[in-house]
């Protein structure tokens, strides 16, 4: 903590004792400042090269009799108000906290509106502080050097502040379910700003994946193929129609396992996806329910929950009889294939800008997904994603799946554009109706990938008023992919919403019967934008 006399003003004073303190003390490795929020945040300490690495949500607490008490934490004393005899002996006892038995009660409820309404008969009020925001330094090898000079600056140094995971509790815990229900209230309501933590550490605790043994064997298959000696055999090439110099090459590995990609060219070598072919009755055919790609199994899941969400929340909008999708890029279809196969009579249209890979999927039979000869195939359309327009005699579609990169793995920023988010997306593809929605896929590895994100999330803000993002479970620090998914039915802004979330995911895996965890994927590092 720092202050100075109150009738004067040391320029530069925090600067000059944090560098002191260096220079008697070193090495020092980092500096951590912690801000109770309650008097303001802790922007001033940015300016000298802190980073605010967490920002802890409101910590609720009640007042009764002009005290403030407190429900967790430590050197909490829980005793009868009436054995205090005045408000001083309270005080020396510890930190005051509620009656015992309005705490035994608070045990056996499980939703915030229950608590706070045991509470309210109590006579115990509510109130909610800032929270704290905690701020770290670290610092260079270099930091001798900068230490030694009084004239050099701390922007100027050799200093520089990096993001240090927080090894402290990202959030307040407690056995007692009555108070774990406000608390986990409290959050969801301020999740949208600096406050808290992801929504899943309440609602998960961590991404704790429970997959079928078959949907593990599937991605344990199809690692095996690759690595030091994998062996390939062509079974379709076609010239690229945006590079002269690639080809489009269909590729089969051991185990049926095959692979969709560019080779060649300025990009040497872009793999657009895989798919598994197994045998059946009169030959080979594409088996649509395998997906090895991590963050393909989570597009799909935040679609199957957003759809079992917008089924359980009905908005005035009338839905398709039959559901539509549409995907603006095709890759090696495997996410349009894996939809149209688990969902009967669903319509599906993708749009894709190599005509190399269209020739692909046709010569490879890879808009085929079900072995039913009266199944619909999937509709590939070559073309500029941005330049697609629904026509009039078209039904709106339900779900806009977004995955597209260009030549150097880098969403073009056209694609989260307001304009383009508005007038395409909103009111052509899904008709203006409330009840569509978007699930769209960003990379995250790199400072430029999540300043983007940030960007598209508040282009998405501008247009639809819902906005969530998971991580998919496989996403390290390193990078990964981010799954948005966007729309203007109800928001969900507080804990009940959050929790009626996570059932949806429940209903969504038991309806559909896929074999991996939807609810874990659709609840990894939530949070509501």
């Amino acid at each position: 903590r720092f202050c100075s006399r109150a009738d004067g003003v040391v320029i530069g004073g925090i600067t000059k004792l944090i560098r002191t303190f260096i220079k008697e003390q070193e090495p020092v490795d980092d500096i951590v400042t912690v801000v109770d929020r309650d008097w303001g945040p802790g922007d001033g300490w940015h300016a000298i090269g802190f980073e605010t690495i967490h920002v802890s949500a409101p910590l609720f607490m009640v007042v009764k009799d002009g005290i403030r008490r407190h429900l967790v934490g430590a050197g909490i004393k829980n005793k009868d108000v009436q054995s205090f005899g005045s408000k001083s002996n309270e005080m020396s006892t510890g930190r005051p906290g509620i009656d015992e038995h309005v705490l035994e009660e608070l045990a056996s409820l499980t939703t915030h509106e229950g608590a706070l309404h045991c509470l309210g008969q109590n006579e115990y009020y509510p109130v909610y502080d800032a929270g704290v925001e905690r701020l770290v330094m670290a610092l260079s090898n270099t930091q001798g050097s900068a230490a030694s000079s009084d004239e050099t600056s701390m922007e100027d140094s050799e200093w520089h502040a990096e993001f240090v995971p927080a090894t402290y509790a990202a959030t307040y815990r407690t056995h007692n379910s009555g108070i774990s229900a406000i608390l986990g209230h409290v959050m969801a309501h301020t999740a949208s700003s600096l406050y808290g933590r992801y929504l899943s550490e309440l609602l998960t605790g961590g991404a704790n994946v429970n997959d079928s043994d078959k949907a593990k064997a599937d991605v344990d298959a199809w690692k095996a193929t690759g690595g030091v000696g994998k062996s390939e055999t062509l079974v379709y090439k076609a010239k690229s129609s945006l590079d002269l110099h690639a080809l489009v090459e269909v590729k089969e590995r051991t185990g049926g396992w095959c692979t969709l990609g560019i080779v060649g060219g300025s990009t040497k070598s872009i793999r657009h996806g895989n798919f598994k072919m197994v045998e059946v009755e009169g030959g080979r055919c594409i088996e649509s329910s395998v997906m090895a790609y991590e963050y393909l199994r989570s597009m799909a899941a935040m679609a199957l929950v957003g759809l079992e969400y917008r089924r359980a929340h009905p908005d005035d909008d009338s839905a398709n009889t039959n559901l539509s999708c549409l995907y603006l890029g095709y890759g090696a279809g495997s996410l349009s294939r894996f939809m149209a196969n688990l969902i009967p009579n669903s319509k599906h249209v993708a749009i894709e800008l190599d005509e190399g890979v269209v020739s692909a999927a046709h010569q490879c039979r890879l808009l085929e997904h079900s072995l039913s000869s009266d199944s619909e195939p999937i509709e590939l359309l070559v073309g500029d994603a941005l330049k697609y327009q629904r026509s009039a005699n078209r039904d709106p579609f339900d779900v806009v799946f977004v995955d597209i990169f260009d030549d150097e793995n880098i969403l073009p920023k056209e694609f989260y554009s307001t304009e383009f988010l508005d007038l395409s997306v909103y009111q052509n593809y899904l008709g203006g109706r409330s009840d569509g929605m978007v699930v769209h896929n960003f990379h995250t590895n790199g400072k430029a990938r999540s300043a983007q994100l940030a960007d598209a999330i508040k282009s998405y803000r501008s247009v639809f008023s819902t906005t969530l993002t998971v991580e998919s479970v496989d996403s390290r620090h390193t990078g990964g992919n981010t799954i948005l998914l966007a729309t203007n039915n109800r928001r969900l802004d507080a804990s009940s919403e959050t929790l009626s979330w996570r059932l949806a995911g429940m209903m969504a895996q038991q309806c559909s019967g896929v074999n991996f965890d939807v609810v874990a994927r659709t609840t990894h590092k939530l949070w509501l934008s």
